[in-house]
């Protein structure tokens, strides 16, 4: 029999001072499992939390003891050795842009997290303010997720809730970076600015964006910078848009101009995906909307940053007082620097996680390829995936920023899942 949860899924926590004890953790906890029918599950995964945890780890997820049973049991067919984590590594917190909303993202989290929950409330009354209708009614499908002015709020709200979750379970950012729009939740996650300011800066962007959301496409190809450039010198209406990795740029323009650059690409086999965007930003389809949104930021406030903001605009740190209305509009209008901005993040790390927070890991790929050859020193994880249930990938994810040595707040993690232990 499946014994279940008495709550949600749940996460394992194993570690052991060497691989071999560490897979005989693994073996322990499955004979415990497939022994004991009534074992309850939230007892046995509080008490392997509170156990000390050297370096060698390793983490499962279920929902039901069949379900970690079998996750127990893939790891030990494996003899998968994974390596000590070797410390804690630098966290840093990225904020994908448009692209990966969903109607319904974050309506599981509303309904089992507070933290997130709480949070979620503060964003939905401040961009209630701004434009008088609700985050909540866009992700319930009541106010269609189909134009920037709605898709850009309810990301920005989705995105400041996840922040705040994360760090509710003791995973803190040493550094965060946003790409594009993204850059508005990690202005606020880093302390440059307050949730108010944020709210202001994604609405009012987002609202202007609909002025200028026909006629335009952005194009995600499989080509370096360089490569690009020599590609669309000879027409100055498309742009690059942004800079992804070594070999991946986003090109942006009027879809006329765009079709005369994507066309023949495809028919040498270079890998080209239109991006789901309605308005062709960093690109000369949104400069007239620019001065408009220079004024209607003037009264944004920056401030000194708590948390390090390296900037996909200046490809360096910024200073927190720099995000003014002026720089917005750069960061709508500018190439995505980001490559470069996760290049300086690198710079001198010796162990680096990258949390991707968003409605899907979009990122990842390109995380990867500007890493490379560290890939064991430097790693990334998506927070939401959209082929699991929302708690069920985070825990995926706490899973693995434990795996790779970060030191989870277990007890906010477990929150609710029963106080008594299991005698293992």
């Amino acid at each position: 029999m499946s014994v279940p949860l008495r709550h949600r899924s749940a996460v394992l926590p194993l570690s052991a001072s060497s691989p071999e004890e560490l897979h005989a953790f693994a073996e322990h906890y499955l004979g415990l499992l497939d022994g004991e029918p009534a074992l309850e599950l939230d007892a046995l995964c509080r008490t392997a939390a509170n156990r000390p945890h050297p370096p060698f780890r390793h983490a499962v997820v279920g929902a039901d003891s069949t379900t970690l049973s079998e996750q127990l049991r893939q790891f030990a067919a494996r003899r998968f050795t994974p390596p000590p984590s070797g410390g804690k590594p630098r966290v840093v917190f990225v904020y994908s842009g448009q692209g990966a909303q969903r109607p319904g993202m974050g309506l599981e989290l509303l309904s089992s997290e507070p933290a997130f929950t709480r949070r979620f409330a503060e964003c939905e009354a401040l961009v209630r303010v701004e434009t008088g209708w609700s985050v909540l009614d866009v992700l319930e499908g009541r106010i269609p997720m189909d134009v920037e002015r709605h898709i850009q709020p309810a990301l920005w709200a989705l995105q400041v809730s996840l922040t705040e979750l994360w760090r509710d379970w003791g995973i803190e950012p040493h550094a965060c970076i946003g790409h594009s729009m993204g850059e508005v939740a990690a202005a606020v996650a880093t302390g440059a600015l307050s949730v108010t300011d944020g709210a202001a800066v994604i609405c009012r962007r987002s609202a202007l964006l609909g002025e200028v959301a026909s006629g335009g496409e952005m194009w995600a190809v499989q080509l370096g910078e360089q490569q690009a450039r020599r590609l669309i010198i000879d027409d100055d209406r498309v742009d690059i848009a942004a800079v992804n990795s070594t070999g991946f740029t986003t090109l942006s323009g009027p879809k006329e101009a765009m079709q005369n650059v994507i066309d023949p690409l495809r028919a040498l086999g270079v890998f080209c995906r239109r991006l789901r965007a309605g308005v062709a930003s960093h690109s000369s389809c949104v400069d007239p909307i620019l001065p408009r949104l220079v004024d209607a930021l003037s009264d944004v406030q920056p401030r000194t940053a708590g948390v390090p903001l390296y900037s996909t605009v200046l490809a360096r740190a910024a200073l927190g007082e720099e995000l003014t209305a002026a720089y917005w509009a750069a960061n709508l209008r500018e190439p995505v620097r980001f490559a470069q901005a996760c290049q300086a993040v690198l710079a001198g790390a010796e162990r680096t996680l990258f949390v991707e927070i968003g409605a899907h890991g979009t990122l990842g790929a390109a995380l990867e390829d500007i890493a490379w050859p560290d890939l064991d020193r430097h790693r990334n994880v998506p927070s939401l995936r959209r082929d699991h249930a929302e708690l069920e990938s985070m825990l995926i994810s706490v899973g693995a920023a434990f795996s790779y040595g970060c030191d989870p707040r277990w007890d906010r993690v477990m929150a609710d899942r029963g106080q008594a232990e299991a005698p293992v």
